[in-house]
């Protein structure tokens, strides 16, 4: 059982209860880190720690938060293999006791950079010139601000769902 073969099996019977964009951001990742150094490897040589190490260093410090997400895949994959008796012994993706040696914790990398907030008392002039510009990417960011949701929930939203707010409803939309 190659590498690639056990990802891909691992996620396949994990994908009916992830989101589709779930999923899909394993690939991804898997496609561009993971895969192009491990996937034609054999299961039991993923589980040494230099091959896990050949991922995720070039990307520690650069793409920490990836980086970190692709670690805990690993980890997933590994104790999933093992489950099954594709691999034995530790499991070289694990944080603690183990990649916590030799990486620096995520937490230490970068601190977090917040961005500076719009003084308050600036805000009702901020709306009034972006109320302004024409096109999805105002009105998006007009609710946004006045509902204090997520940018997420804003680019995920339906038109069904505000059908009935005067002035954004069906009869303003444009497909």
């Amino acid at each position: 059982m190659t590498f690639r073969k056990a990802a891909l099996a691992f996620i396949d019977g994990k994908k009916s209860g992830w989101t589709a964009s779930y999923a899909q951001q394993w690939i991804i990742h898997f496609e561009t880190y993971v895969f192009p150094e491990i996937g034609p490897l054999p299961m039991q040589m993923v589980n040494h720690t230099d091959v896990v190490l050949k991922i995720l260093e070039p990307i520690w410090e650069t793409r920490t938060q990836t980086a970190w997400r692709i670690r805990g895949r690993l980890e997933m994959i590994i104790n999933w293999a093992k489950s099954l008796g594709y691999c034995t012994g530790e499991n070289a993706a694990r944080w603690e006791g183990h990649l916590e040696h030799p990486l620096a914790r995520p937490g230490q990398i970068r601190s977090v950079r917040h961005h500076p907030a719009l003084p308050y008392r600036d805000v009702p002039a901020f709306l009034k010139k972006l109320r302004r510009h024409r096109g999805m990417a105002a009105i998006a960011l007009d609710f946004t601000l006045l509902t204090a949701g997520r940018q997420k929930e804003t680019r995920l939203a339906r038109w069904s769902e505000f059908d009935s707010l005067p002035g954004y409803g069906r009869s303003q939309r444009r497909e």
